[in-house]
């Protein structure tokens, strides 16, 4: 398996606007989320996908600017995207948690955890 792809494919994230990339082991998540604590096995791996400035919304397709959540729709659709093609490549891949489901999501914590946890102006 080569991770290759998942490098190759991130940079495609950063051109559709989801520029934030980090990698984080699932052994060390315990304490920030006991849902990917227990697929440590599985997924060794979590690749946490954010948004900083305002490459999201220039990213944006018109197709997008229709619908009643524009950022979740252009996030699950490039999401979505991406997981196929990494899977494709031989990497195992899902997505944990999909944009606007209404799942609990522990982004902020994996955010800091990855040094993201800079506050806005």
């Amino acid at each position: 398996m080569s991770w290759d792809i998942v490098r190759d494919e991130a940079q495609t994230l950063t051109l559709e606007g989801l520029n934030l990339q980090a990698i984080l082991p699932t052994h060390d998540l315990q304490s920030v989320s006991l849902e990917l604590w227990r697929e440590r096995e599985t997924f060794p791996s979590v690749l946490l996908v954010g948004s900083s400035g305002g490459d999201l919304w220039n990213a944006l397709g018109e197709h997008d600017l229709l619908t009643n959540d524009p950022i979740d729709n252009h996030s699950e659709l490039v999401l979505t995207r991406f997981v196929d093609k990494v899977t494709q490549g031989g990497v195992r891949a899902q997505i944990a948690w999909h944009p606007g489901s209404g799942r609990a999501s522990p982004v902020v914590r994996l955010g800091e955890r990855a040094g993201w946890s800079q506050r806005s102006r």
